[in-house]
């Protein structure tokens, strides 16, 4: 029946990718299915200073949360012993149990039993399962307490890793976004128009960037139909049509034609992102080369200075640069007026 009740317990939690959602559902799980009347998750925190309950079925333990309950590694009660020393260990009759932490909120203890969370060769946190009968646990109870305390591990971990990577592609996304627009800002600046408008036989060039249609694609008017240009979720633009008297909604096979034209130009402008990317990179890299050269080619002080001073502002557009070697303030004032 114990090794039944893991089994479902592991079934549930392997499925939950949140930690947030992951530690209460444990605890919860646990005390249904064994009858433990508190059942909590410690993790051990970054400095490995503490042990931080995390999560926690019973109403001592929820007040614990709510003060940010956390014993010492290594000296404070049985989860403190287990998180140090990675060995599980019961408390039979915590009255006699020397290193038993008598904890205010949840008075009726009377037995406990401490398992390690590992992950690998490290001690993450600890299992702790209390209960309001003495000798409620025996020896063979660790092992396969211990077989479910390795499957939360696992959990918790995965859960870990899941949070982490979720938060590094938000990160990635933001900055990848940021790099786009940016990109695109300079394009659109270097090319002035913001946008081409075909009608009445001709194309025009749109100044300044057009303001987005009110009516959006499957709502308003049957005139116009609007398309995002998306480029891995993020939005560069719109493909505007408009019919003018048209009276019947646009078709599904129509929309797929033009959001298939929108998504072959949101590639097309990433490309031509990335080679004007390029191409600016390496500009710079040959002005920088050209600074380089010219500077090293002369040992007068005077002319390396005036030199920097000329190319940099060729590298800005003309832009006005101040090149000025700050005087010793060891010297005089007078000293520094002759210098």
């Amino acid at each position: 029946s114990q090794f039944e009740a893991i089994a479902q317990i592991t079934r549930a939690v392997t499925s939950i990718s949140s930690q947030e959602d992951l530690l209460p559902q444990i605890t919860q799980s646990i005390s249904q299915a064994f009858g433990f009347y508190h059942v909590g998750i410690f993790l051990v925190d970054e400095k490995r200073e503490y042990a931080v309950l995390r999560a926690a079925n019973s109403a001592g333990g929820q007040k614990m949360l709510q003060r940010k309950h956390r014993l010492r590694v290594g000296q404070q009660g049985i989860v403190g012993y287990v998180t140090n020393t990675g060995q599980a260990r019961i408390a039979l009759d915590v009255g006699d149990d020397a290193v038993f932490f008598t904890n205010p909120d949840l008075p009726e203890t009377r037995s406990e039993i401490a398992l390690p969370l590992r992950y690998g060769e490290a001690v993450i946190g600890a299992l702790d399962v209390q209960s309001v009968e003495a000798s409620a646990f025996s020896a063979d109870d660790i092992d396969p307490l211990l077989l479910l305390s390795d499957q939360i591990s696992i959990a918790i971990e995965n859960a870990r890793l899941y949070e982490e990577t979720t938060l590094a592609l938000q990160e990635l996304k933001r900055v990848y976004s940021e790099t786009v627009g940016t990109s695109l800002q300079g394009i659109l600046r270097e090319k002035t128009a913001s946008g081409y408008r075909y009608t009445k036989g001709s194309v025009e060039a749109l100044y300044p960037r057009p303001q987005a249609p009110a009516a959006e694609s499957g709502s308003g008017t049957h005139e116009t139909l609007q398309i995002p240009i998306l480029l891995r979720g993020e939005k560069l633009g719109n493909l505007t049509i408009r019919q003018a008297g048209r009276a019947r909604a646009w078709g599904e096979a129509e929309t797929r034609m033009y959001q298939a034209i929108a998504d072959r130009m949101s590639f097309a402008l990433e490309n031509a992102r990335l080679f004007a990317d390029a191409r600016r990179r390496a500009n710079y890299e040959r002005m920088v080369s050209e600074a380089s050269n010219k500077l090293s080619a002369t040992v007068q002080f005077e002319t390396i200075l005036r030199t920097a001073a000329e190319e940099i502002s060729k590298i800005l557009d003309g832009s006005e640069v101040l090149v000025q070697i700050q005087p010793d303030l060891t010297t005089t004032s007078e000293e520094n007026n002759r210098l």
